[in-house]
């Protein structure tokens, strides 16, 4: 055989596998659909069935909160309890953070109190290059800002062209990859 008859045999291969690929997908999106309409279904029932029953519910904790605000001193220590698996009491919020006007001078006392490492993390830098988004910058722009690609190869892909459908199925094969 020459490579001439070589190539459209390997082509025709390739084409018939991408075809028993798209019909099994088929046959999974086809699956996937039927079940979201079944949770739908359900998820319905069930949140016609949760909204009738909220009401109680807030109703309860309104009364509860009112109770324990009603009567902190309950609740020094310990400061919550759990009552039938419910927990009730008191809890430290986190609060505001206020900086104070003086930025330049907070900046400077963090610089001189903390290490290298606190001081990354207290403070944030205002320009950084961000290699994701560098990334996807076409590569006579990156040439142009001087950056290098580095092992940028061709490799052999299998994929289906995603649709909002596709979406479950695509999770189930990644999980099954």
């Amino acid at each position: 055989m020459t490579k001439d008859k070589q190539a459209p045999t390997a082509m025709e291969e390739i084409v018939e596998r991408a075809r028993h690929m798209a019909t099994a997908n088929e046959g999974m999106e086809v699956l996937a659909r039927e079940a979201d309409a079944a949770i739908a279904k359900v998820r319905s029932r069930y949140t016609q069935r949760l909204r009738r029953r909220l009401g109680g519910y807030l109703l309860a904790r309104k009364q509860l909160i009112a109770l324990v605000e009603k009567h902190p001193e309950l609740f020094t220590r310990p400061k919550t309890r759990v009552i039938e698996g419910v927990k009730v009491g008191l809890r430290k919020q986190k609060g505001k953070t206020v900086l104070p006007k003086d930025t330049d001078a907070l900046v400077d006392k963090i610089m001189n109190l903390y290490s290298d490492e606190e001081i990354a993390r207290l403070l944030e830098h205002k320009y950084t290059p961000v290699k994701k988004a560098l990334g996807e910058l076409s590569a006579r722009e990156l040439k142009a800002l001087g950056i290098e690609v580095v092992d940028a190869t061709d490799a052999p892909i299998a994929d289906i062209v995603q649709g909002d459908v596709e979406s479950l199925v695509n999770e189930l094969i990644k999980e099954a990859a």
